[in-house]
């Protein structure tokens, strides 16, 4: 389903492919600040990366009140396309730790200079558990956790027809644009209190959507100049890619 590499105009039929997707909010109150998507109500501030081989939904949630907030994993849960995907299980196993091999912790990355109501997240790089076995969170004041549970999209790339989308230029290179066949949704749907026993109970629902995917060569992704700095500036953390994908999965109807 997703397009993130583009072939080259004298590419072979063995090229590698990949597709940069783009991830537009659908919810009105999340909001583009610093290079990130963000929700802010009176209690918490969310921000979100989805940049990652597959996408990931990693999200950080800031407690901007004095007192401690506390998050329900078993009332919270990833939704896609309308399916729920579990937050909250015994196992210590998940989506994230079977294809997290293929980026680390990198979707991390964002959130290291990121600053919330003038508090800098100078944040220390560690390896943490994703799927929790904790089903409250306890978020001290003025402090803040960060979790990814799931891979957006797993051993999918979207299709592109030659025949209706032309090449374009995006940072110097000649890409494929298109958008998905089908819409598909993301969301994050959150449970949290100001008590532990959850006495009343406060919900975020987060929902985002493919905006566009684009379709380049796969050295494009990695292109850097004399310098050593990535020439194309691809990566952003409200978009994610795939990678490696052979031609004949790209493109349909080549005749």
């Amino acid at each position: 389903m997703i397009l993130f590499c583009l072939l080259l105009v004298s590419a072979t039929v063995n090229a590698q492919y990949c597709q940069v997707v783009y991830i537009s909010p659908v919810s009105q109150d999340v909001q583009k600040k610093s290079n990130l998507y963000e929700f802010e109500n009176a209690d918490v501030l969310v921000e979100y990366t989805f940049w990652a081989q597959n996408g990931v939904m990693g999200f950080l949630i800031y407690n901007k009140t004095d007192k401690p907030i506390y998050f329900d994993w078993e009332k919270s849960s990833m939704i896609y396309d309308g399916k729920r995907n579990p937050y909250y299980t015994n196992k210590t196993t998940s989506n994230y730790d079977s294809y997290g091999y293929s980026y680390g912790y990198s979707w991390l990355d964002p959130f290291w200079e990121s600053t919330v109501n003038t508090v800098s997240f100078n944040h220390t790089k560690t390896n943490e558990t994703t799927v929790k076995e904790e089903r409250i969170t306890f978020i001290p004041p003025h402090s803040y956790i960060t979790n990814a549970y799931y891979n957006l999209l797993n051993s999918m790339n979207f299709f592109l027809n030659k025949k209706a989308n032309k090449l374009t230029k995006i940072n110097d290179r000649s890409v494929y644009i298109n958008k998905p066949h089908d819409n598909i949704s993301f969301r994050n749907f959150l449970t949290y209190s100001s008590t532990e026993n959850f006495v009343s109970e406060s919900y975020i629902d987060n929902e985002f959507g493919i905006n566009k995917i684009v379709t380049m060569n796969e050295d494009y992704l990695e292109t850097r100049d004399v310098d050593g700095h990535y020439h194309n500036d691809w990566k952003k953390p409200t978009r994610f890619y795939i990678y490696d994908i052979r031609e004949e999965d790209v493109f349909e109807n080549q005749n």
